[in-house]
């Protein structure tokens, strides 16, 4: 067919207008963060080569920028550690609560050194083995969002429900908000909130801090804490206001 020539330009501009939509289209696509299911139920894994029974199970395999997300309430009797993978987000899928129970000496989940802007997300996280910490961080820019953090103090042991690990370069722009700490045991030395003698950039917001007999925050024994931000409401038994140098 012969077509006038501003008939074929008009049909030439259609077809590269389609192909950069194609290709918009893709790039999107190809940019979405990798989504993976963990369900403890044991038939769940069936020809699902992207889904897991368990917790640890996924987070070995994930990959930077991967959202794994828990998809019932149940009761998982696992200890955690991050990879060195950054942009890992862990939480539960909308109208679940799961648990993670820690039954195992050391802390129920660490952020390992490496695991950078990693985020931890409507979970229960049970700390059942007494004078240990619930959560240990050695990563920067970690979030903690709308969490249960429960652990437990006997005696006059030291525990805490989020500890920083101190290290060089100092830990930074850690996220603790809007969750609900509690000791239910009786240790006179425990902590909700450690932050260690180094770290900056920390924000800690609308959290519950209960049980916490010494000290709901502390940390700055170095003196080198700078840029600390607490907002009301957390309200913690006690803050120790004194340790903290802000720069």
């Amino acid at each position: 067919m012969n077509l006038p020539w501003f008939t074929r330009m008009k049909l030439i501009k259609f077809y590269f207008v389609c192909l950069w939509v194609l290709l918009f289209e893709f790039s999107a696509l190809k940019a979405q963060p990798a989504t993976t299911e963990v369900n403890s139920e044991s038939n769940f894994k069936l020809g699902l080569s992207k889904n897991y029974t368990s917790i640890q199970e996924a987070l070995n395999n994930a990959v930077a920028g991967e959202v794994i997300v828990i998809t019932n309430s149940a009761v998982y009797d696992e200890q955690l550690a991050f990879p060195a993978v950054k942009r890992i987000v862990l939480k539960a899928q909308a109208g679940e609560l799961p648990v993670l129970r820690n039954s195992f000496t050391g802390p129920a989940i660490n952020f390992v050194s490496g695991a950078d802007s990693c985020v931890l997300e409507s979970l229960v996280i049970q700390q059942a083995s007494p004078d240990e910490d619930a959560i240990t961080i050695a990563s920067q820019y970690v979030k903690i969002i709308n969490c249960y953090i429960i652990f437990v103090a006997t005696g006059s042991n030291t525990g805490a429900a989020v500890s920083l690990v101190n290290s060089s370069p100092p830990i930074e722009g850690l996220i603790v908000q809007s969750c609900r700490i509690y000791n239910y045991g009786f240790g006179r030395r425990c902590t909700g909130i450690a932050l260690g003698d180094s770290c900056r950039n920390i924000l800690i917001a609308n959290n519950l801090i209960a049980g916490s007999w010494t000290k709901g925050i502390s940390g700055g024994l170095g003196g080198n804490l700078s840029l600390i931000h607490i907002s009301e409401p957390t309200r913690p038994l006690y803050i120790s206001y004194a340790v903290f140098c802000l720069k």
